[in-house]
């Protein structure tokens, strides 16, 4: 298996965190982006996912990154998903 040339980039500004998918998202960048998520999910009010940048999703990976994305939604924060692949994310 090829290493993954997924990235987040990341800019917080006041209590909004913007985050970047850029590359490939699969199994290993769910859980990149998950444990992000957990990371600030109590720090800030809104994170703001941007998704025009993916290149290509592998459904199959989504599953678990759902599920616990779901489970982060009963946090006192706000989150938005922007672009092409948002609704895959969701």
């Amino acid at each position: 298996m090829m290493p993954s040339d997924f990235k987040i980039l990341s800019h917080l500004n006041s209590s909004y965190l913007h985050l970047k998918l850029v590359g490939d998202f699969d199994r290993a960048s769910a859980k990149q982006l998950i444990e992000l998520l957990w990371k600030y999910c109590r720090k800030v009010s809104t994170i703001i996912i941007h998704t025009d940048c993916i290149r290509r999703v592998v459904p199959l990976d989504l599953q678990e990154f759902r599920r616990e994305f779901e489970r982060m939604k009963s946090e006192p924060v706000q989150f938005i998903l922007t672009g092409e692949h948002a609704a895959l994310l969701k």
